[in-house]
């Protein structure tokens, strides 16, 4: 049958017999084969493809069914029963995509729109559920969000469950809750979208969406404003959120945010769109404008004017720019342009106003005329406003026009009502009649009116003033003057004004009295109106009147402020004294006034003298005044000799005999002493080595300390001696000294032992090392020693040494090198030089926790700090914590080493005076002393010394000491053994002088 078959295969007989036989044995291929071959030869057989769509079923053979089918459809797309097969077996085989296009295929169909939107929305399922395909859903969605946007949101949300991430479900999202009106959920999908795209352009739209959304419906301008602002760092040409932005910017005058949003807007518009286009150059103008870009302004206004050229706040705002610009002409002409266009539209006010910038304009380039004619235009359009009034009159008042300005004057005060303000301009015309057009009679009624209007108007009444004393009105003029006087509440201007009137009554009136009285009373307003004071001075000289001279001279004195200047002061002092002594025979007076002028003016040594004199005539009464003054007159110049011839018989006579002697010293010293001084001095001269009846307390050193030796200095170094010294101290053998040729100070091995234990014992300090050295240069000298970890200072002994015959010249050298070898001495020795003195100090402060810096002397400060730092002494730590504290308040960062250094050594001279007793053999002794042991002259030491020798301080300290002249005897009944003793001096009594 097969091979009949083959010869003719469209024999149904072979055919019908061959398919039988297939069933009966069962041979499903060659059963399937037939079939399939027949329906090739006939597509259109729906008997074969029912009983081959039967073995397909049967066998399960779902493939070769699924092709039999899709070409079935294909030939026939309207075959629904062929579909609902396809799609069945679409379904059982699970071809997704296959059954995806076969729906959308029968929803496309025209027929039930009910069944479309149900495969549809099947097919979204499949999509999302079977194929994870959401942007494929999404497109379905889009189809469902007019008609149907409830699934179109389920949709959506589907396909965000399935892919959080999808930009296109949120964007969609966003869109289908604004058309809902749902604000606010729109704003949270817009955003997430937003946060989730790396699309700058999708991410600009979607924040600008969110940004308007915020602004527009919620009500959130912070919000909104910052969403724009992120739109556009997205995609620099988000034209929605820029447009936006910009009107918001505006209304907010944020200025430098707006600027580059409007050049982009304007970069985008359509060239085509002029008005667009006019408008954004307006704006990119007027912001430019309030940024100071002034190039950028301009050119913008006029791309906008050429745009639209007769916009008349456009053409304004252009001209204005110009006018701001200075540039003045461009503005003139842009302001004619403006009244052209507004002359209908303007009213006259606003005419005006144009006309004064128009003559603004003119009068910047030099056009004089067209100033005129502008300003006389805008004030015959606004005859009542002043301002055009005044600039006409400015412009007149420069072309010295003064008809015409008088004229303008008038026309001004007819429109002023407040008297004030018609006083003024009153005496301002009267000013011009005056100075410009020489009418004194028309311009004293105008000063009469302004004084009608304003009567205590000053500057008025002053004019007033003026042509009264031109014409000699001497009594208009000092009732105008009383009258100003009057009316002035400020002192030392109402003095001014009497001032002149009290020269009026002197020098017109001739009333010499009542010039007095108001010269006085310009005092009283004005103190230092020293000029008013010179003619009452003058005046009461010239009349011989002392004794108000004098009261005159007392009352300005007590009026002076505190302030006033001390010369002038001074001047008055000693005026009274000498009124007093020349014409009032009042020596008290005189006295008193010169102590003022003294204490004010203590430099000048000729008053000083003077009342030297005057206390020395006023006798017993001012005895203890005259020492002191002659003392201080020492002080200044030591080798005064009157001052010594004077104290000498004051004390004398006050039976002072240690203050004699001591004056007696210095006159013999300085050779003028006579012969009875002489011989009172040679008397009671020590020669033997003294016998100290005290010791040096510190209230004795206080008063032996110069003045100059800043105790904050010596505190400081005093507690830092120590560890400088032992900081720079020597071994013995470095400076050729061995430690066993000490001299014996305990017995007289050495003649001045008891010299120097004399000294050692009178001030209280421990006896040091005395070393004889041949080759040591000088007589003594200090040298700074250390034994391993101890301290040794000690005097070298020179050969020099032995030129002292005296025992006061002994004692004077010894004394000096022991005082200077106190602590806050000490450094002055060890250190040498006052760099190295400076650097100690700025380190002790350091150390004490209150540095000044290392001024210029780097890092040596610090070196020194880390070198003194262990040295110092535990228990001196915190006491040197207050002493910095205390320089660093009196001093600030002020060092004078160079000062101290010198002060220093006149207090160690002083010091060696006072016990040895002998001026003469100081002077001497300081005159061999090598020129580096103070930074003073010989000469100037010595002087001080004279100074000292005859001050206060110098007789308590010999007194104390028990080293003074005493010409008392012992009264042994009164006192015991140790009162006599005391009492005697430590010279052989002799005579009495």
């Amino acid at each position: 049958m097969e091979k009949e078959l083959a010869r003719n295969p469209a024999d149904p007989a072979a055919f019908a017999k061959l398919e039988e036989l297939y069933r009966k044995t069962e041979q499903t291929k060659a059963l399937t084969d037939l079939l399939r071959k027949a329906l090739a030869r006939n597509p259109s057989d729906g008997a074969i493809f029912g009983r081959l769509e039967e073995i397909y079923r049967s066998t399960e053979q779902w493939k070769p069914l699924v092709e039999m089918l899709e070409a079935l459809t294909a030939r026939d797309p309207a075959n629904q029963e062929a579909l609902a097969k396809l799609e069945e077996l679409y379904r059982k085989t699970e071809r997704w995509t296959l059954l995806c296009d076969l729906l959308e295929m029968r929803a496309q169909r025209k027929g039930d729109a009910e069944l479309a939107r149900g495969l549809r929305m099947e097919r979204a399922s499949l999509l999302l559920d079977k194929l994870k395909d959401a942007q494929s859903a999404l497109v379905v969605a889009q189809g469902f969000a007019a008609e149907d946007p409830t699934v179109a949101e389920a949709l959506y949300l589907r396909a965000l469950d399935s892919d959080p991430d999808n930009v296109v479900a949120l964007a969609a999202l966003a869109d289908l809750c604004s058309r809902r009106g749902e604000f606010e959920r729109a704003v949270k999908f817009a955003v997430e979208g937003a946060e989730k795209t790396k699309n700058p352009i999708e991410k600009g739209r979607l924040l600008a969406q969110a940004g308007l959304l915020a602004l527009d419906h919620l009500d959130d301008p912070d919000a909104g404003l910052d969403r724009l602002d992120r739109a556009l760092s997205a995609d620099p040409e988000q034209a929605r959120a820029a447009e936006r932005l910009a009107k918001l910017r505006e209304a907010r005058q944020e200025w430098q945010p707006l600027e580059p949003l409007l050049d982009m807007l304007l970069r985008r518009a359509p060239p085509d769109d002029v008005a667009a286009r006019a408008v954004l150059h307006e704006r990119v103008a007027r912001c430019a404008k309030q940024l100071g870009k002034m190039d950028k302004a301009m050119s913008n206004f006029e791309a906008a004017t050429k745009l639209s050229p007769h916009d008349l706040p456009l053409a304004q705002a252009s001209a204005d720019l110009h006018f701001e610009r200075e540039a003045w002409a461009a503005a003139g002409s842009a302001y004619e342009h403006v009244y052209a266009l507004g002359r209908t539209r303007f009213t006259a006010s606003e005419r005006a106003a144009l006309c004064a910038r128009m003559a603004t304009c003119a009068e910047r380039i030099g056009h004089s005329d067209a100033v005129l004619h502008f300003l006389e235009e805008a004030a015959g359009l606004e005859p009542h406003e002043r301002s055009h009034l005044d600039a006409l009159l400015t412009l007149r008042t420069a072309r010295q026009e003064w008809h015409e300005v008088v004229d303008l004057r008038r026309k001004q005060l007819a429109l002023i009502s407040n008297e004030e303000e018609r006083a003024r301009l009153w005496d301002a015309l009267g000013d011009i009649l005056r100075d410009q057009l020489d009418d004194s009679a028309e311009a004293v009624a105008c000063y009469t009116k302004a004084l009608a209007a304003q009567p205590d108007r000053r500057q008025t009444l002053y004019k007033m003033l003026d042509y009264y004393s031109i014409g000699k009105q001497w009594n208009k003029a000092v009732e105008t003057l009383e009258k100003l006087s009057g009316l002035e509440t400020e002192p030392t201007i109402r003095a001014r004004g009497r001032y002149t009137l009290a020269a009026i009554y002197r020098d017109e009136m001739k009333d010499q009295a009542k010039a007095v009285e108001v010269f006085t009373q310009v005092l009283e307003d004005d103190p230092m109106f020293m000029r008013a004071f010179d003619a009452i001075e003058r005046m009461l000289t010239e009349s011989r009147s002392w004794k108000e001279l004098a009261r005159a001279y007392r009352r300005q004195l007590k009026r002076l402020p505190a302030e006033a200047p001390t010369e002038v002061k001074v001047r008055l002092w000693d005026a009274l004294a000498d009124v007093a002594i020349k014409h009032l025979k009042n020596r008290e007076s005189a006295i008193l006034a010169l102590e003022v002028a003294a204490k004010l003016d203590r430099d000048n040594f000729a008053r000083q003298e003077q009342l030297a004199q005057m206390y020395q005539e006023a006798g017993p009464s001012a005895v203890n005044k005259t020492i002191a003054q002659h003392q201080m007159l020492i002080s200044k110049k030591p080798d005064r000799i009157a001052s010594y011839q004077a104290l000498a018989p004051l004390f004398y006579q006050m039976g002072a005999h240690d203050r004699m002697w001591c004056v007696a010293a210095a006159l013999v010293y300085l050779g003028k002493a006579d012969p009875p001084l002489a011989s009172f001095y040679e008397s009671y001269r020590p020669t033997q080595l003294p016998n100290a009846a005290g010791k040096m307390n510190e209230e004795l050193w206080h008063r032996i300390l110069h003045p100059a030796e800043d105790p904050h200095v010596s505190a400081l170094l005093a507690l830092l001696g120590p560890a400088i010294a032992m900081s720079s101290a020597s071994p013995h053998k470095a400076l050729g000294l061995e430690r066993g040729g000490r001299v014996d100070l305990s017995g007289s091995a050495w003649p001045h032992a008891a010299a120097l234990r004399y000294v050692a014992n009178t001030i209280e300090a421990t006896l040091p090392d005395v070393f004889l050295k041949k080759d040591a240069p000088g007589t003594v000298s200090i040298v700074n020693l250390r034994e391993k970890n101890a301290l040794t200072p000690a005097l070298v002994v020179g050969p020099g040494f032995e030129q002292w015959t005296r025992q006061s010249e002994v004692i004077f050298d010894l004394a000096k090198r022991m005082v200077l070898m106190r602590w806050e001495r000490v450094p002055r020795f060890a250190l040498g030089t006052p760099a190295l003195l400076e650097i100690a100090l700025r380190a002790g402060l350091l150390l004490g926790g209150c540095p000044i810096g290392n001024g210029p002397h780097g890092d040596e400060v610090n070196k020194m700090a880390k070198t003194l730092d262990p040295l110092l002494l535990p228990a001196l730590r915190a006491e040197l914590k207050v002493v910095a504290r205390r320089f660093v308040d009196a001093r600030g960062d002020k060092l004078d080493m160079l000062g101290w250094m010198a002060a220093a050594d006149l207090t160690a001279g002083r010091a060696a005076l006072a016990l040895c007793g002998d001026l003469g053999a100081a002077a001497r002794v300081l005159a061999v002393e090598p020129s580096g042991q103070s930074p003073l002259p010989v000469r100037e030491r010595i002087n001080d010394l004279l100074a000292f020798s005859v001050s206060e301080d110098h007789f308590a300290v010999r007194a104390a000491l028990g080293l003074h002249v005493n010409l008392t005897p012992p009264d042994p009944e009164a006192a015991g053994p140790g009162t006599a003793r005391r009492r005697m001096s430590h010279v052989q009594i002799k005579s009495t002088p």
